[in-house]
């Protein structure tokens, strides 16, 4: 099974998903609930929006976000994944971890309608960015350190 996780360009947590430059993948062991390989990847295709059939076609099952449109929402589910949409900021494998062993508590989507919640202190403003989805909100801190390209958890 692999999970996947938006990145910025620096390797941490983008806390809004049309922000994201990479993707995590991570491999798991489900039955010893724990990660067996990691790596950063940039997906062919430059608006994450377009990363669904791409991530279902590696084998992602399951995509952990923080704020996330309803339209790349739904692209994601067209390419077979199931979104964990809420994700407070925190490094990736520590998310990863959280979401193998039970403990993973979204908050709510900070993405409604274009917008962030008005409640997320941890978020900008919208700002217009020309990498986002038509219609997505933008946020543009990541809010987490960054990761190795690729770890190899097996050792």
């Amino acid at each position: 099974m692999t999970i996947a996780v938006p990145l910025t360009a620096a390797n941490e947590f983008s806390v809004h998903f049309g922000a994201a430059a990479k993707v995590g993948l991570f491999t798991l062991d489900t039955a010893g609930r724990r990660i067996v390989r990691f790596d950063v990847t940039k997906p062919p295709v430059r608006l994450p929006c377009g990363w669904g059939n791409w991530l279902g076609a590696r084998g992602v099952t399951v995509f952990l976000a923080g704020a996330i449109s309803e339209g790349a929402l739904q692209r994601l589910a067209a390419g077979g994944l199931k979104v964990v949409a809420g994700v407070r900021p925190e490094v990736p494998l520590t998310l990863v971890q959280a979401w193998l062993t039970g403990t993973l508590r979204p908050g709510a989507n900070g993405c409604e309608a274009g917008q962030f919640a008005a409640a997320a202190p941890t978020w900008s403003a919208p700002t217009p960015r020309d990498n986002t989805c038509a219609g997505a909100c933008c946020c543009l801190r990541g809010l987490v350190r960054a990761q190795n390209d690729v770890v190899d958890c097996r050792s």
